[in-house]
């Protein structure tokens, strides 16, 4: 075994899928198909069920995944240790630029890389690789390589144009949310539409920047950082704040 095979093993895991891996990877399916099956040899156990929809771990599977993880996150703070390289960061497209416009004492330039990603992609990337820090919504508590530093709000409201009339009928603009199942303040806007039985359309957008753009245009109303109204043509139409706690996460010495 070495490294590459780990690498392509966490990579069958995840996609739950060889051809999706070797397509990842930029491997042939043959290759990818080797390496599983030198493994499973090496192991003498069979790591991945296959069926129509795709492959699962099995339970020796799982604990190999966990590992390999724990050993590609060693590995790659060692070398960046050696090279007297900083940290990276870890963060979301929306707590990046809250940060940023909001936070004095935030440094960006005092990291080596600043990966931004979704927050459903927050926890694998966080499994794959080992940060010097994590800025997210949710949680790290399953990964023992972090320890939380702090638990900080967000103040969001929703927000419309400036130009937006008071009172604008209900059907006439959608209410945007993101893409991304795992979005915050996806989570809290479809919640809260469930719980007043609101009958405004909902509309699914797969950028932050475009929702913003989209509200202040008047195309739609959205749950935002209150901020914004700040800096954007916005103002708010909810009257009590909506405070959203995120986390901040250092890596574990």
């Amino acid at each position: 075994m070495n490294l590459n095979d780990l690498e392509i093993f966490e990579a069958i895991i995840e996609t739950g899928s060889l051809n999706k891996a070797a397509k990842a990877l930029g491997y042939a399916q043959s290759n990818i198909s080797a390496r599983l099956k030198s493994l499973e040899h090496e192991f003498h156990t069979t790591l991945v069920e296959r069926s129509a929809k795709g492959v699962e771990p099995t339970k020796i599977g799982k604990r190999l995944y966990r590992a390999s993880l724990r050993i590609t996150a060693e590995l790659d703070d060692v070398k960046r240790e050696a090279a007297g390289a900083p940290g990276d960061l870890l963060i979301t497209e929306t707590l990046l630029h809250y940060m940023m416009t909001n936070m004095p004492s935030f440094h960006p330039e005092s990291y080596g890389t600043i990966v931004v990603r979704r927050q459903s992609e927050i926890v694998p990337e966080a499994r794959r690789h080992q940060y010097k820090s994590v800025v997210a919504f949710v949680d790290l508590d399953e990964l023992d390589n972090y320890r939380l530093m702090s638990t900080n709000v967000l103040e969001a409201a929703y927000l419309a144009s400036e130009d937006m009339v008071e009172g604008i009928p209900v059907g006439r603009v959608p209410l945007l949310i993101n893409h991304d199942k795992e979005c915050a303040f996806r989570k809290r806007s479809l919640r809260d539409h469930m719980a007043t039985r609101n009958s405004r359309r909902l509309m699914e957008v797969d950028s932050l920047e475009t929702i913003v753009t989209m509200v202040e245009q008047g195309k739609g109303i959205a749950l935002l950082p209150s901020y914004l109204t700040t800096q954007r043509k916005l103002r708010k139409i909810s009257a009590e704040p909506i405070r959203l706690p995120y986390r901040v996460y250092s890596e574990v010495e």
